[in-house]
């Protein structure tokens, strides 16, 4: 009977318990600093409610570092007052959050069960409607996600979406938010490549194993190589057979699947924080899962958006539909325009449209085809390594160590 109430009764509170932590998490910050000052006064011991009332009306130095300069003539204001008006506005705030995603995800729904009406009737689907549907289905994915974490354990959901940020569907996140998530994303590409040769060196070193030490040898020397090439494609084309396979060994009409055997797990637990995905303290076996899932989403969508046309595609996208694609492809910059951002999307499909010809191991007649899945996870890592050398005013302590007074040269 238990079990029966709970699996009833879980989804409401799942609701019920992003509602609270959204409020929380939007109102942390206001329970920082008013009650610090109490103790420190009374030498630890702390004041009665009364006391503490006189106590603040003669402190008007620490209400000034909290609510700014008071007006000439004007009464001091009381610090209960002021941060219960800011408690106020974070849990408006907090409650529409919770309004807006909730009714989001509803009016997506909707939106997708239309488009596959139409589209199982003959009709067109346009890329808004693509992306609309791939759009549900992460969110869809991010609820089951809390759903698991609910039912394996509901103490554990309130941190969950606390320490991981993107933990709720796109729905829940309001204006200011989206730039903030983006900027976010352009900061942990660095740290996925950071982490990639991190954990490389730390294989090379593996005393235990020595096979897999030499193997991690050999990593290393193909990842120097792919650092110190001229151009984008001779860097891709250094890693050759890892980027093919054999399509006559698929079922006709059997599609490749995402497939990352033989991917160092260096490269993998650098994808995985690139990417933005959560969990990076995990090993890289179980990583694997979500960076094949983030790999086949891009991949499909890029498919689409090549057979609808590229430059007409793209050229019908709003600002934010384009950055949260460059964003998921380590393209571009949150404070780049509309036609950068499109240039920068038009250029990785160009990227890939390239890669599909020009890999010399590729064998198109005798059916070796290039992976359209490793080919990304590459992409990917060049435009990482791209974007941490274009970075200014960031990383510049670690340059120096390596380049001295010298300037850096981008290959690519």
């Amino acid at each position: 009977p238990i079990m029966a109430v709970r699996k009833r009764w879980a989804p409401l509170a799942v609701a019920g318990a992003i509602a609270i932590i959204a409020v929380m998490t939007e109102g942390a910050s206001a329970l920082d600093a008013p009650w610090w000052p109490v103790k420190r006064h009374e030498g630890s011991k702390g004041v009665s409610r009364k006391g503490y009332h006189t106590l603040v009306a003669a402190s008007p130095s620490l209400l000034l570092a909290t609510v700014g300069p008071v007006a000439p003539g004007a009464p001091e204001p009381n610090m209960i007052q002021v941060q219960m008006g800011k408690m106020g506005d974070y849990v408006k705030e907090g409650w529409l959050r919770c309004k807006i995603g909730f009714t989001g995800l509803w009016d997506n729904w909707g939106k997708v069960r239309e488009i596959r009406k139409r589209e199982k009737a003959g009709g067109s689907v346009s890329i808004h409607d693509f992306m609309t549907m791939q759009k549900d289905r992460a969110d869809s994915t991010k609820l089951l996600h809390m759903l698991a974490v609910y039912a394996l354990s509901p103490n554990l959901l309130p941190y969950y979406i606390i320490f991981y940020n993107r933990a709720l569907p796109s729905t829940f996140n309001l204006p200011k938010d989206l730039e903030a998530h983006a900027r976010q994303l352009k900061g942990v590409r660095s740290a996925g490549l950071h982490t990639m040769l991190m954990e490389m060196e730390k294989a090379c070193m593996n005393e235990k194993d020595e096979r897999s030490a030499n193997i991690a040898k050999d990593q290393k020397k193909v990842a120097k190589g792919i650092l110190e090439a001229p151009n984008w494609l001779s860097a891709v084309q250094a890693l050759g057979s890892e980027l093919v396979y054999n399509a006559t060994e698929l079922k006709p009409g059997q599609r490749r699947r995402a497939d990352l055997k033989g991917v160092p797990p260096a490269v993998i637990k650098g994808a995985n924080l690139a990417v933005g995905a959560p969990l990076n303290f995990l090993p890289a076996f179980v990583l694997k899962f979500q960076v094949k899932s983030a790999i086949f989403n891009i991949a499909t969508q890029d498919e689409f958006i090549s057979k609808a046309g590229a430059a007409e595609a793209l050229g019908s996208l709003s600002h934010q539909e384009l950055l949260d694609l460059c964003m998921d492809r380590c393209v571009g910059d949150p404070s780049q325009t509309t036609e950068q951002l499109r240039a920068g999307a038009l250029g990785w499909i160009r990227e890939t449209e390239t890669l599909a010809t020009s890999i010399k191991q590729a064998d198109p007649d005798n059916g070796i085809l290039v992976c359209p899945y490793r080919s990304r996870l590459a992409l990917l890592g060049l435009h990482a390594v791209e974007s941490a050398r274009g970075i200014e005013g960031h990383g510049d302590l670690a340059k120096a160590v390596y380049l001295g007074g010298k300037s850096l040269k981008l290959g690519y």
